[in-house]
């Protein structure tokens, strides 16, 4: 777990020494992706489908509706395939306040590039000029280069949604909350995935009975 955090702060590092980069869009884009799957859950497909009508900041809470499909060359948007991956994640006061930033941010960017921005779905991970920031283009640019510069060239995105479930079963919440946040098609998957943690929690059941003298 420590990893992935060493992981978030490097990524910030990375936007902030490009602060003033023609291509700041892109640094900054790609450490809120990195944040969004730590806080949420959500897939990379489903991040980096994300855009701000799904996106509610007085509510803190993600809708889930889109996503794009990835290792494509041409990435498209598509709707949530499934009744469990169309869900609604509340999101911690953080995350709430990283996305409110970088909403300024970009909406700043789009006003001094002007006519030169593209994009009229409101895509969160966007690139230079509007359109979705290419995941692959994501990967080798701006996500590896980092785990590279801290060693930990065994981490993929999809690890941070593990990290992200983990992190909420060491608390004890309950496994039919993680399987909501994440989109799983049943808890069945969730506990499967996730068995090395059961444990844990079914000793705090034992200890829960035992204070009551059950």
């Amino acid at each position: 777990r420590s990893e992935i955090y060493r992981l978030s702060t490097a990524m910030k590092t990375q936007l902030m020494d490009h602060i003033d980069s023609p291509y700041r869009i892109n640094y900054y884009a790609s450490y809120i992706a990195v944040k969004i799957a730590l806080g949420t859950g959500m897939r990379l497909g489903e991040v980096f489908g994300l855009c701000w009508d799904c996106v509610d900041l007085d509510r803190s809470i993600i809708s889930v509706r889109r996503s794009i499909q990835t290792g494509v060359k041409e990435q498209l948007f598509q709707e949530t395939k499934t009744k469990t991956s169309r869900r609604g994640i509340p999101i911690s006061k953080e995350l709430q306040e990283d996305l409110r930033t970088y909403k300024y941010f970009q909406d700043t960017y789009i006003q001094e590039i002007g006519d030169k921005w593209t994009d009229t779905s409101g895509i969160v991970i966007s690139g230079i000029f509007g359109k979705v920031l290419s995941t692959s283009n994501f990967k080798s640019r701006y996500f590896i280069p980092v785990l590279k510069q801290l060693h930990l060239d065994h981490i993929t995105f999809h690890d941070l949604r593990h990290t992200h479930a983990t992190i909420l079963l060491s608390q004890k919440i309950n496994p039919k909350i993680v399987q909501e946040r994440l989109g799983h098609s049943s808890i069945i998957l969730t506990l499967d995935t996730y068995s090395h943690l059961v444990p844990d929690i079914q000793k705090e059941a034992v200890n829960a009975l035992d204070n009551l003298g059950i």
